[in-house]
């Protein structure tokens, strides 16, 4: 029957629209973490793997300023859905760029081919960074105890919005690395959260070890 037909057409077409506007939604929440992790950028971001990164806490003041966001951003967007997607991905983005923020600091230690793709978008920093001497002095040092603290802080704010990420053997592994233990671990950790995972995972331990992963 024409009618069936043409019933049939305007259901098809609505289901498009509707698919269409919930991917619309999805990159919206996408789009607006990186927007809010880049514009507290300079004063948080920039200061991992750095001096101040030993003397400050740049991953609290991230979550802490994100939550000043988020009463606002559960207006913004339309459902619960979301804005748990933008808080998954606002932690997706800050997990990337701690990683490549790691590997552009230990890279004056160890060489890497490695080119951070997330942290390029928020432009070049100015804080000064570590040279080779306190690299070094920082590893024999407080690396592990500061590592250890910001893992508290992302533990805190992925179990307060259900993340889902396992912050226990994604920092042990680090340090593990750091240690001469394997990657593996690592890897798995971040799959589902860092796109280009093993290949960042094999960079940071790269820089750290002086060893190449294939």
């Amino acid at each position: 029957m024409p009618e069936d037909f043409h019933k049939e057409r305007i259901e098809n077409l609505f289901s498009a629209v509707h698919k269409g506007f919930l991917g619309l939604c999805g990159e919206a929440a996408n789009c607006m973490a990186f927007c809010v992790l880049s514009s507290i950028a300079r004063d948080t971001v920039a200061l991992l793997f750095t001096a101040k990164w030993l003397s400050t806490r740049p991953v609290s003041m991230v979550f802490v300023t994100m939550e000043d966001f988020d009463a606002d951003i559960g207006k913004w967007l339309s459902s619960d859905f979301y804005v748990r997607r933008f808080r998954r991905r606002f932690f997706e983005i800050l997990v990337q760029v701690y990683l490549e923020k790691l590997v552009s600091a230990f890279r004056v230690l160890n060489s890497t081919s490695f080119e951070p793709p997330m942290l390029q978008k928020f432009g070049r920093f100015t804080e000064e960074t570590f040279n080779k001497k306190e690299l070094s002095q920082v590893l024999s040092g407080t690396f592990r105890e500061t590592v250890y603290r910001d893992k508290a802080e992302f533990m805190e704010y992925a179990n307060k919005f259900e993340i889902g990420f396992n912050c226990d053997t994604f920092f042990s592994g680090l340090i593990r690395i750091r240690e001469g233990g394997e990657i593996d671990g690592l890897i798995t950790a971040v799959q589902g959260f860092v796109p280009n995972g093993k290949e960042l995972i094999q960079a940071v331990a790269s820089v750290l070890t002086g060893k190449k992963y294939h």
